[in-house]
């Protein structure tokens, strides 16, 4: 079998057990097209009660790249939380708004520089912030601090429950609207719909899109629906069923 990439294997398995469920039958014949060298090389290809099924995965960002800027954004701001964790009293916290692509174009070699000049700037400005009840209309800071190449906001608020003590990055979206999302699911089903027609067209296959969603920030099961209406709004080639797999809650 084909070594499978990120989830990919899981999430095909839970679509499968999905269909098993649905429909009172137990997978069979299960076969891997790229192993086989098939001139149309779908993810999976299995029988349900004697229909062939074929499957495509495909990973969901809301922006190109996002997935890998995602993790150097990690990289970046996570050490941040620990080193400000003495900030909040017991019945407030505190909320550093930051852009997701804050990393971009940022060497690794900076990152120290640039989160302790975050560190500076938000010890600098945080007393100055009005706690507000949580829900309530956040007073804030907003600026781009001395060594920082990019804008944060600090938001300081009473939290609802007992949860307070606590400081948080947050990373916000880019411009744009919903634009990237609807054109990098357009560049999927571009690149996974013909294979999956072809296998509908000539081996009477049922098509089957997954989505595999990674990112709980900036993504849902709404915007991923709304977005692939867009971007199929112009094709012929629709497959018989889509999924969207959310894999960033670890069980």
């Amino acid at each position: 079998m084909t070594q499978r990439k990120s989830n990919e294997g899981k999430v095909l398995d839970a679509v499968i057990r999905r269909i098993e469920e649905r429909d009172g039958v137990k997978r069979a014949d299960m076969r891997d097209p790229e192993a086989e060298m098939h001139p149309s090389p779908v993810d999976q290809v299995s029988t349900f009660g004697g229909v062939l099924h074929a499957f495509e995965h495909t990973e969901i960002e809301p922006f190109p790249d996002y997935i890998e800027t995602r993790k150097h954004n990690a990289e970046l701001l996570g050490p941040i939380p620990a080193a400000l964790a003495d900030l909040a009293k017991p019945d407030e916290c505190f909320q550093l708004l930051v852009p997701i692509t804050a990393s971009v174009g940022l060497k690794r070699s900076d990152h120290d520089g640039v989160r302790a000049a975050l560190v500076v700037w938000v010890r600098k400005e945080a007393p100055g912030v009005e706690p507000r009840p949580y829900g309530s209309r956040v007073t804030a800071r907003e600026a781009q601090p001395p060594g920082v190449p990019f804008p944060v906001r600090l938001t300081r608020y009473r939290p609802a429950m007992a949860m307070g003590g606590r400081f948080d990055f947050v990373q916000v979206a880019p411009g744009g609207g919903d634009a990237p999302r609807v054109e990098r699911i357009a560049r999927a089903c571009e690149k996974k719909y013909r294979k999956l027609a072809a296998w509908k067209a000539e081996e009477g296959a049922r098509s089957i899109i997954v989505f595999e969603d990674n990112d709980m920030i900036l993504t849902n099961e709404q915007l991923i629906a709304d977005a692939l209406v867009k971007a199929e709004a112009s094709r012929s080639d629709c497959p018989d069923e889509a999924y969207v797999v959310a894999t960033y809650v670890v069980p």
